[in-house]
């Protein structure tokens, strides 16, 4: 009977070790899918301000350019500006929130209450003032019945939420490669319509 029991304690001691284990795993793979989309923004903010110290120098030249005569150099030249427009537009995709990343999972729970995205329902008004009609969908105990209290439960919810972040990063991957690329380009046609012109 002693035998019995002491198995029994030490099985379930090892069980809760095992879940903690894959709880931590979880966790620590949403703080380092979070770091990498931080570093993401941090990089695309740089080349947002990089991008857009030179706007009045390339609007002038684009027009100076192109009021005087169409040649090579400025059709050259309108492709590196439109080139240049775009990596801003990517640039600014980027840094942008990326909201409803659960759309994009099969399998996801109507609510998932680790993210608990949803709960209030903003205005456009809410942009610039801060409402006090605004009210969380759901009463504290409302969610509190929704936190998930079973391992299996718990893992389903860190498993969507590590899968929303990793749609998250890697769309904010693919937007910084093309941002980076297409301001390369800019660059590049701009130098070259610019030696053209002259």
């Amino acid at each position: 009977m002693q035998e019995t029991f002491q198995k029994n304690l030490v099985d379930s001691i090892d069980r809760l070790n095992d879940e903690g284990a894959g709880i931590l795993w979880c966790m620590e793979a949403v703080k380092d899918i979070q770091g990498t989309i931080r570093a993401i923004d941090a990089k695309m903010g740089i080349l947002l301000a990089a991008l857009a110290f030179p706007i009045k120098d390339v609007s002038d030249q684009f027009i100076q350019l192109h009021g005087s005569r169409l040649a090579p150099g400025s059709l050259i030249l309108t492709a590196a500006v439109i080139s240049y427009a775009l990596s801003i537009f990517v640039t600014i995709a980027t840094v942008s929130g990326i909201g409803a990343s659960h759309m994009h999972i099969r399998g996801a729970m109507k609510f998932n209450s680790f993210y608990a995205g949803g709960l209030f329902k903003f205005k456009l008004l809410d942009s610039f003032f801060r409402r006090g009609e605004v009210l969380s969908s759901m009463s504290v105990s409302e969610f509190a019945r929704i936190v998930p209290t079973k391992y299996a439960d718990m893992i389903d919810g860190l498993s969507e939420e590590i899968i929303s972040l990793a749609y998250i990063r890697d769309l904010k991957i693919l937007r910084q490669r093309m941002a980076f690329i297409l301001a390369a380009i800019a660059l590049l046609l701009g130098a070259f319509g610019s030696a053209l012109t002259r």
